[in-house]
């Protein structure tokens, strides 16, 4: 078990551990908490987060291949709450005078609007920016 995983409550614990993971489908969550966020916050309280992997329900998730985190409702700050539990959590702040920079090189690589919004949204949002005059 990892030192993240010891901040969990027990139920959340034996879950992890049976089904030896690392963070939580929505079915895993609501086997815990019986569809109550409330029971979730009640757990939680602000000494602990999951992280849940979203059912592919779309092309949108499917694409952007992310997890979410949930956060409880006593937790006030996020930012210190990863400070202290976590080695490798970075904030990158973009100066905005570099954000047509920043832009360009995603493009570049690939990383785009077309690709994160499958279909015509993303398709219609990258052509009007990539047409927008600065």
């Amino acid at each position: 078990m990892t030192e993240q995983q010891a901040l969990l409550p027990e139920a959340y614990q034996k879950i992890v551990n049976e089904k030896k993971t690392t963070y939580f489908t929505v079915e895993m969550l609501m086997e815990i908490t019986q569809n109550s966020l409330a029971k979730y916050d009640a757990a939680m309280k602000d000494s602990a987060m999951v992280i849940v992997e979203p059912p592919s329900m779309d092309e949108r998730i499917v694409n952007q291949y992310s997890f979410f985190s949930i956060i409880p409702m006593e937790m006030q700050d996020i930012g210190k709450f990863l400070n202290e539990h976590t080695e490798n959590t970075v904030k990158y702040i973009i100066d905005k005078s570099l954000r047509w920079r920043v832009r360009d090189m995603l493009d570049q690589m690939n990383v785009s609007e077309r690709i994160a919004y499958p279909g015509l949204e993303g398709l219609s949002d990258w052509i009007a920016r990539h047409y927008y005059v600065r």
